[in-house]
């Protein structure tokens, strides 16, 4: 998806009215800044959907080859839920 080109066939088919009371200059200024702030936003999200599961497995794979053990007593004692949060949460 080519966010510049559907901005730009959006512009084209604006009255001409629109460029006279905003101005050219403005139009565009805007134009470029808003679709390459959208454009690393994108990036910014898609890469933190990339990232951060792929942090979270290499540091599981590391707690492993340090103690697999503890790491996986640590894994199943956190998947459990604690009596304590239960009867905080209700009161």
């Amino acid at each position: 998806m080519d966010l510049r080109c559907e901005n730009y066939n959006v512009v084209l088919h604006l009255p001409i009215t629109f460029f006279s009371e905003k101005g050219v200059s403005d139009t565009m200024s805007r134009f470029v800044q808003d679709t390459g702030e959208l454009a690393r936003g994108q990036v910014t999200l898609f890469g933190k959907t990339l990232i951060e599961p792929a942090k979270m497995a290499a540091s599981f794979a590391v707690a492993l080859a340090i103690n697999w053990r503890l790491t996986l007593l640590t894994a199943i004692v956190s998947r459990r839920p604690s009596s304590c949060s239960a009867s905080s949460a209700r009161s």
